[in-house]
């Protein structure tokens, strides 16, 4: 993990996450809330559709980022996983206990991927217009193409790290369904697999004016005993001055290793 700002970020990622645990609604897994008074919605034609939730800004991940919402730092997840991909993650858990990240493709500087994606530390910008809404994460400078045109996924999806998303409005909840996502990367830093099949699905509403919730569930019976639902929380950051730029390359602190392995090299 590396950038131009390495430096700054490995100091301050700790106690951003301890400040932001501490302002995270407590929510169970998958619950819904009622409309909201206050959540900004638009009153007028033009780059938002006039009626929906104005979700332009700039947000940050408030319940960890373990894939698990709220997961004690260092604690143990125990997602629920199909035998053969539970001993997949338990050879990710035993590696990086070792000192080798050898389970978390971006420790090599390869996009996060999708759901990791909405997950990742520094925050993501929505840019919101009727036909498209982004997602891009300061991480890795990734963006996600949500197309709310009407369209449908190609019969011929070619699979790649974000997926081919598509998108409505129900209500104030917009409503994501992403497939079409590569089987080599994992929802978290602790390596937690999906397979080839993996299709996502998300349901993102306000539930005060700065407060996201997205009920994101993760269909994938070869990788999952279930269809697993967990809830995320994202803040809007008002006065947020920007995404920076993020050359992971830069800096590089997590060389592979002439044995093919990944490493870690700490700051002095």
């Amino acid at each position: 993990m590396s950038n131009n700002r390495i430096g700054k970020k490995l100091t301050t990622t700790a106690a951003m996450a301890v400040a932001l645990a501490a302002i995270a609604p407590t929510w169970s897994v998958a619950q819904s809330a009622p409309p909201v008074a206050g959540a900004p919605v638009s009153e007028a034609p033009g780059a938002v559709p006039k009626g929906v939730p104005d979700m332009n800004g700039i947000y940050y991940a408030t319940t960890g980022f373990s894939y698990t919402p709220n997961n004690p730092r260092g604690a143990k997840q125990h997602p629920p996983l199909t035998p053969e991909y539970a001993k997949i993650y338990a050879d990710h858990v035993a590696a990086a206990d070792a000192g080798l990240p050898t389970g978390d493709p971006t420790a090599n500087c390869l996009p996060q991927g999708m759901p990791r994606f909405m997950n990742m530390p520094f925050g993501f910008e929505i840019l919101q217009t009727p036909k498209q809404i982004n997602f891009t994460s300061e991480w890795n400078e990734q963006t996600r193409r949500i197309y709310m045109d009407g369209r449908g996924h190609p019969d011929d999806l070619e699979p790649s790290y974000n997926g081919h998303s598509i998108g409505h409005w129900e209500g104030d909840t917009l409503v994501i369904e992403t497939v079409g996502l590569r089987a080599d990367t994992v929802l978290d830093a602790s390596g937690i697999p999906h397979s080839d099949i993996t299709r996502v699905v998300e349901r993102i509403r306000f539930v005060d004016p700065v407060t996201l919730h997205a009920d994101v569930t993760i269909y994938d019976r070869k990788a999952f005993t279930i269809d697993w639902t967990v809830t995320k929380v994202y803040k809007l950051q008002k006065d947020h001055p920007g995404l920076k730029e993020y050359i992971c390359l830069e800096n590089n602190r997590n060389p592979v290793n002439e044995k093919g392995q990944t490493t870690t090299i700490l700051p002095k």
